[in-house]
């Protein structure tokens, strides 16, 4: 970044201008191997989902991203914790993904959220 841009970056963090990246429509069911990520959480999809799981996965906020081109940060959610989530059903899930939602909050700088 030339001095101009970073300039331009702490003027608008000291005057709180900043905008909030709005959420993206959610896109089309997930491959294995590609990442859903929800805020600084990052799921790393090993098993196959099913369009109900996606279709509940993006109704929570989980929305597919292109890491090769993502510079963010983001904590990693354990395979254990996915396959609860692929396995389980109704108000364990949503139980399990509060559990996670406000774990991943508070460790936002943490390498792997169980």
């Amino acid at each position: 970044m030339n001095l101009q841009t970073r300039l331009k970056n702490k003027l608008r963090t000291v005057l709180r201008i900043r905008t909030e990246r709005v959420l993206p429509p959610p896109g089309p069911q997930p491959k294995i191997g590609s990442s859903i990520v929800r805020d600084r959480l990052r799921i790393r999809l090993k098993y196959p989902v099913t369009s109900e799981q996606w279709e509940w996965f993006t109704a929570h906020g989980w929305r597919t991203v292109d890491m090769r081109t993502n510079r963010r940060e983001y904590a990693s959610v354990s395979d254990k914790v996915l396959v609860k989530l692929l396995h389980m059903n109704g108000v364990e899930r949503d139980v399990l993904h509060l559990r996670l939602v406000n774990k991943g909050s508070q460790e936002n700088k943490a390498n792997n959220v169980e």
